[in-house]
């Protein structure tokens, strides 16, 4: 994926908004969290040209959040799951309370970024080619 692709300004917006790691031995934090805005810019973007679907659902399954957690001291107002698929590849994160549209957009490029991975993993495994990908989204039960 080239920097081209990301939207503009993508790769700012994860550098100011996300949470990043770093490691010590071979980067400074600055190196790190630029590393990870990249990274995430790059989800978002391969996530647009592929076609994930994301969508958001109430996650009050959780019950009660003062009684299960003890970092709550009121109910937060909105509790919801967050849901990115491709296919038959499938990614989620729950229990995301009161999230701004800043939050969900890291968590969506976050969700994109796993649903990347396994792409990935699954095109190395049964050794298909970029291209062949256009055959598995057509024929999600393709295996």
């Amino acid at each position: 994926m080239t920097r081209a692709r990301m939207s503009e300004g993508a790769e700012r917006f994860f550098f100011e908004h996300a949470g990043y790691s770093y490691d010590p031995a071979t980067e400074t934090p600055e190196q790190g969290r630029h590393r990870c805005a990249v990274a995430l810019a790059e989800a978002e973007a391969w996530a647009k040209d592929v076609g994930v679907a994301f969508s958001w659902e109430d996650d009050w399954n959780v019950g009660s959040h003062v009684e299960e957690y003890d970092a709550y001291d009121a109910e937060p107002e909105t509790c919801e799951v967050a849901l990115a698929s491709l296919g038959a590849l499938h990614s989620s994160l729950g229990c995301v309370d009161d999230a701004d549209a800043n939050y969900r957009r890291v968590i969506l490029a976050e969700l994109a970024d796993e649903l990347r991975f396994e792409w990935l993993a699954n095109i190395a495994a049964r050794d298909f080619t970029p291209s062949t990908f256009g055959v598995l989204r057509s024929n999600p039960g393709h295996s």
